[in-house]
């Protein structure tokens, strides 16, 4: 039997935004999001999800199935006050499994909003360093990991 673990948040309103209901044990349904959506939401709160390494390893195993197009559309239609693309578009960047034409959307789109605002990639970090291409700050182990 396997076990499923089901962590249940309330977040930004959002209109249901990228979600979907699935079915459990035929009897159940639970409203759960779609990889982008997911991909999104772990980039805002890293910790919820297991840290920034778990981060980066979703982004890398999601690259086959995930619409970056979407990703992004989803973000303009969250309308964050903070520049969380920025985020986004350095785990695209750093999974080494997008393509330069998906990596370039994200930045294009991390340029369009609060370009002038420097970010972090999460809270708490020792010792971050800094990434000019996304006006972000992270972790030291995490930069250049390709």
């Amino acid at each position: 039997m396997n076990k499923i673990e089901i962590c249940v948040l309330n977040g930004k309103h959002s209109g249901q935004l990228g979600t979907t209901e699935m079915l459990l044990d035929n009897t159940d349904e639970v409203r759960i999001t779609d990889i982008e959506r997911t991909l999104i939401d772990i980039a805002v709160r890293p910790a919820y999800s297991g840290g920034v390494s778990v981060v980066m390893d979703a982004y890398r195993r999601a690259s086959p199935v995930v619409s970056v197009n979407r990703l992004i559309a989803y973000l303009r239609k969250l309308d964050y006050a903070y520049p969380y693309v920025r985020c986004v578009g350095y785990y695209i960047e750093q999974a080494g499994t997008y393509s330069n034409d998906q990596i370039t959307m994200a930045e294009r789109e991390a340029e369009r909003k609060h370009s002038d605002l420097r970010f972090y990639l999460t809270y708490g970090m020792k010792d971050p360093v800094y990434v000019p291409r996304w006006n972000l700050f992270v972790p030291k182990e995490f930069r250049g990991l390709q």
